[in-house]
């Protein structure tokens, strides 16, 4: 595992415990990510191989985004 300084890096997230960087795309906790690795999306706050429907895969920030306008 890396060894976080400040912040983990894109795709992960800090494990307080022993502050490590772990992989938003693992079986750890997917609902502490921020951000998600390559082929995965964040969805609310979890890392998904898939967006829900009603979502489109932004595979440029690696997120799903609605595809309703809101307002």
């Amino acid at each position: 595992m890396e060894t976080c300084d400040d912040n983990c890096p894109s795709g992960m997230y800090e494990y307080e415990d022993n502050n490590e960087c772990l992989s938003c795309t693992g079986n750890n906790d997917p609902s502490l990510c921020g951000s998600c690795a390559d082929d995965y999306f964040l969805y609310e706050t979890t890392c998904e191989d898939s967006c829900p429907d009603g979502y489109d895969e932004d595979s440029t920030n690696n997120s799903c985004t609605s595809l309703c306008d809101e307002g």
